[in-house]
């Protein structure tokens, strides 16, 4: 089970999930993420519908960059097809 799959699970059981990363994926998946930095609470920062479009973008661009990686771990050849 992937990052992505774990985290939807738990979304769907009505669970409320509290994560630190810096995945920025897993960071736009959430409903609002919490802004740290020296050690304190900056902000809180609600994702945005535009967010959320750029993050459709951005799991396909990491759709992408997973077969890529699993083509050079199978020892196949990559090429600049789809």
């Amino acid at each position: 089970m992937d990052r992505r799959q774990a985290l939807n699970l738990l979304v769907k059981q009505e669970k409320i999930v509290l994560m630190a990363t810096h995945d920025p994926l897993l960071a736009l998946s959430g409903s609002r993420r919490v802004i740290v930095q020296n050690g304190g609470i900056a902000g809180v920062l609600e994702t945005s519908d535009e967010e959320r479009v750029l993050l459709r973008q951005l799991d396909a661009m990491d759709a992408r960059l997973t077969t890529l990686r699993n083509r050079i771990r199978q020892g196949k050849r990559l090429s600049v097809g789809p």
